[in-house]
């Protein structure tokens, strides 16, 4: 059995994910990534996206407005502020944005 703790943390999102433009769930949470490159606007079918846990997370790229389908952002436990959580509340109206 591996324990997930014993895994080398992600960073970042890797920029191959970004090709998989039919993906409709990622899940990267309690890794260390910082923020989220403009690559997620290529992710236009994803539907939920988890970051909780990263808690160096602070940017989340403008380009995530791309991903029209987008309906579930989980953000517990990261480092976004408040101004960033309500940038993305304008950006994405129809996501629910869990914190």
């Amino acid at each position: 059995d591996v324990c997930s703790s014993d895994l080398p943390k992600l960073k970042t999102v890797p920029e191959a994910v970004f090709k998989h433009t039919k993906l409709k769930l990622l899940n990267v949470s309690f890794n260390q990534v910082a923020n989220v490159s403009d690559g997620i606007g290529q992710l236009i079918e994803l539907e939920e996206f988890d970051l909780s846990g990263n808690h160096y997370l602070t940017k989340i790229s403008d380009e995530i407005t791309k991903c029209k389908k987008l309906t579930k952002l989980t953000l517990t436990d990261t480092n976004l502020n408040q101004d960033a959580i309500a940038k993305l509340r304008q950006l994405l109206p129809n996501t629910t944005i869990i914190l």
